[in-house]
């Protein structure tokens, strides 16, 4: 027998452990994708920039397992880096339900910039009562945030003057209300209610108004103005 021969019981062997190889990289191919195993790849894809891939491999998780917080979270967060606002609010307000409390921090973060992202959006659309119901959501979350405090609040004066710029005083002057609620200081929303108390004729109103402003900011050109 040549020495390059090996023995006949070797050779059996090698090749039943190549057949058994074979068989189960095929059988591990032909295993049904899971939750799991579809977040893993998603996530992946995420951390790599490619966000339209990961979209589909969490979209697909959510498939297998529409309880799969963890899914729904960074599907949500993949929209927000893809700029989709509203989906993004949908998908994490579905996944801030689903994940327990000690999960939700992060999760409150990403949360909050997409309703700042979708109040600006609306807001820049017209659609002020939208704007304002999104900000509203995010405060709720974010209660000592001053950011959000100024967001809504500039957001009731933009509504406020677009009402009494179409001749809308009454509800204007909810609006500015609703500004001063949340910042009693602010002279800008003080102003714009005084002038929608004049629209409206409220004459006494207006006086008081600009009698209080004039000796607390006195040479103000704004209030001289009114």
């Amino acid at each position: 027998m040549s020495r390059t021969n090996q023995p006949q019981p070797l050779r059996t062997t090698i090749g039943a452990l190549l057949m058994l190889t074979l068989l189960a990289g095929c059988a591990g191919g032909l295993l049904a994708p899971t939750p799991q195993s579809e977040f893993d790849a998603g996530l992946a894809l995420f951390e790599q920039g490619q966000y339209d891939a990961a979209t589909v491999r969490f979209e697909k998780a959510i498939a297998l397992d529409q309880q799969f917080g963890q899914a729904h979270w960074y599907l949500g967060r993949t929209y927000l880096a893809q700029t989709r606002w509203f989906d993004a609010i949908d998908s994490l307000r579905t996944a801030f339900t689903l994940l327990p409390t000690q999960q939700r921090t992060d999760l409150i973060v990403d949360l909050v910039k997409g309703l700042i992202q979708g109040a600006t959006a609306s807001a820049s659309q017209g659609e002020y009562v939208k704007s304002i119901s999104l900000l509203t959501e995010a405060r709720q979350l974010n209660p000592e945030s001053a950011q959000l405090t100024r967001e809504l609040t500039g957001t009731f004066i933009q509504f406020g003057q677009k009402l009494l710029s179409d001749g809308d005083a009454r509800n204007a002057i909810s609006q500015f209300s609703s500004a001063l609620n949340l910042s009693p200081n602010n002279l800008e929303a003080y102003i714009a209610l005084v002038r929608a108390w004049l629209a409206d004729g409220r004459w006494n109103d207006a006086l008081q108004a600009i009698i209080g402003l004039v000796n607390k900011h006195p040479n103000n050109e704004q209030i001289e103005g009114l």
